[in-house]
């Protein structure tokens, strides 16, 4: 999972990157001088930033999180206090953990995890 997520993350710069040196080349003449301004360069990437904001309040309107997690307060008429809940309850896991102690015999223990 940790690799995953830097993939994704390592991707994204990639993209950014590839996004900043195809403006880059855009803007450019062929006397190497560049079509806009420093004002109007940095307004371009301001209005990337604006529209992927908005993109992600629409997509982040329709996402739906069907991890179990807690909510925050599920209050029921006959309870003063409200109480915290999950969704989907975690059975107990024992994990088997393997040692060899210093003449090489193998011995086991349990851990919760």
């Amino acid at each position: 999972m940790k690799s995953w997520v830097m993939a994704m993350y390592l991707g994204s710069i990639s993209v950014g990157n590839a996004v900043t040196a195809a403006v880059n080349a855009a803007i450019v003449r062929a006397d190497g001088s560049s079509r806009l301004s420093n004002i109007q360069y940095m307004q371009l990437f301001t209005t990337f930033m604006l529209i992927s904001a908005v993109l992600f309040l629409v997509f982040m309107r329709y996402y739906n999180d069907d991890l179990p997690t807690a909510s925050i307060a599920s209050v029921s008429d006959d309870v003063d206090e409200p109480t915290v809940t999950s969704r989907r309850e975690a059975p107990d896991r024992v994990r088997t953990l393997e040692s060899f102690d210093n003449d090489g015999k193998k011995s086991l223990s349990a851990a919760n995890y």
